[in-house]
Parts: C-alpha cells; structure tokens; sequence
C-alpha cells in the first residue's frame, strides 16, 4: 500500500539510510512497498540486496542465522521538475524498469524538464497528484493519488463515484516518525533534518523555506491499521494501492559479497 518510498538517496530531500527504511517496513509490519527515488535510481541494488540477506533459509532462518524478515519491493521514479512533483511510474516488472530508466536518461543527457503529460509508457503504472489531471483523462494505466490533505476535496469531487477505481492511496515515507521528550512533546527530528536539507536546495534560510518546497511532517511509515485509519472513510483507495502494488515486482539476480 505505500506506493512512493524514499531514502537519503532521494538527494537533498530524503533522510532514511537504505537499510533504516528496511527497518521502518519491519517495525511496521509492512512486506512489500514501492520504493521510489526522485529523480534517481540509486539505491535499488542496495535494497534488493539487503531484502535477500532477510529472507528465510531452509533452516527458518537467514543465511547468516538470525531471524528473517520477509520485505519485497518494487521499484520507481518519483519525477520532479525542480520542488515540483509531475508523477510517480512504478514499473511492472523489469520491462518497465528499462522503460523508466530510459526516459530518465534521456531527459538528464539533454538537460530537459519532464513533460507534465506522461508519454506512452510501457509496462508502468502512473500516478498523478490530486488535483493536477481528471479520472476521465486517465490511460488504463494511469492513475490519481490521494493524500491525507487532499480527503476533503476528494469526498466532494464529481467524479469520484464514477471513477473510483482511478483514485489510490498515496501516503509518502519520507524520514522516521517524531520522538517524544520527557515531557511528552513530540520532537520532529528528521522533518528538521529533511528541511535544512531543502534549504541546501534552494540556497535559502529555514525562515524563508515555503511550505512547497519541504514535505509535509507526517510523511513517515504508519502500520497498515493506522494507515487505513488515515482513509477509512474511503477504503477503496487503499485497495487500488494495493492492487497496483501487487502487480509489480522486480527481478535481479546478486551477487554475493
């Protein structure tokens, strides 16, 4: 159900150590997930890699003898032009990997923005922001994410009804949840982290950052009851993440260490 991931490797943005975010998804109880870096690929190998060391071994445990954690992933690309988001593609399988990396590349070799309009992509699924495009504009691939934020607007959207298989869940996983100081209060660290990191960015002050350009401080990974109590209201979106979601997987074969 969490279809847009990020590690430290999202650079200047995320703040999550790959094997961190590994951690997240067991402390939650979470076993797949889609890990999408903006505009970047670099820490898909890392994370394969260290899903197959916590798998189980025909001994019930890894193959270094500790207790195994089932985590599979699929894989993305959350497209930003500059602070804004365009779309996230989640490749289907390896094809649509080949896909992604290629329209990366090309856009990164010539120096160019991403088109607001996704071209025509081949074995991905595509997710728009709310707000950004209408259901009834949508390829079959192509789908609306809902945020938190963006509930009120959705219950009121004229289209829901009739397109609700085009909507989906999208919460984003970003940095680690807050703390709590002895007092109580809850201490937002790596949100701070994350936003003198947009401020590296933009070459600005933390008093002059807009809200735009920084991610929102509930962007941390919630267990799959708390999540669904974020959209119980509408829990056709988190069964559309979770369709999509079921339907990619990746392929890779590692080599040992």
């Amino acid at each position: 159900m969490y279809l847009n991931c990020h590690t430290g490797f999202s650079f200047k943005y995320g703040t999550l150590p790959i094997k961190t975010l590994f951690e997240e998804a067991k402390r939650c109880g979470i076993h797949k997930l889609a890990l999408t870096e903006i505009n970047n690929v670099s820490s898909y190998l890392d994370m394969l890699r260290i899903c197959e060391e916590n798998k189980s071994a025909k001994d019930g445990l890894t193959k270094y003898g500790k207790t195994p954690y089932q985590l599979d992933i699929a894989v993305g690309i959350e497209f930003r032009n500059d602070h804004e988001l365009i779309y996230i593609v989640i490749a289907r399988n390896n094809r649509g990997f080949e896909t992604i990396n290629r329209f990366l590349s090309y856009h990164n070799r010539e120096g160019k923005k991403f088109p607001h309009r996704a071209p025509e992509f081949d074995q991905v699924f595509i997710i728009y922001p709310f707000g950004t495009i209408e259901p009834d504009q949508l390829k079959a691939y192509e789908y609306i994410g809902v945020s938190k934020p963006d509930l009120v607007s959705f219950a009121i959207h004229p289209l829901r009804e009739e397109y609700e298989y085009k909507f989906v869940a999208l919460h984003s996983v970003t940095f680690l949840p807050p703390e709590k100081n002895k007092n109580g209060k809850l201490i937002y660290r790596d949100h701070n982290t994350h936003r003198l990191l947009r401020c590296i960015a933009h070459n600005t002050l933390l008093s002059k950052l807009p809200k735009q350009h920084q991610a929102r401080k509930e962007e941390f990974m919630l267990p799959p009851n708390d999540l669904g109590k974020l959209f119980e209201k509408f829990p056709e979106l988190i069964r559309n993440a979770e369709s999509i979601l079921n339907q990619c997987f990746i392929e890779c074969k590692l080599r040992r260490r």
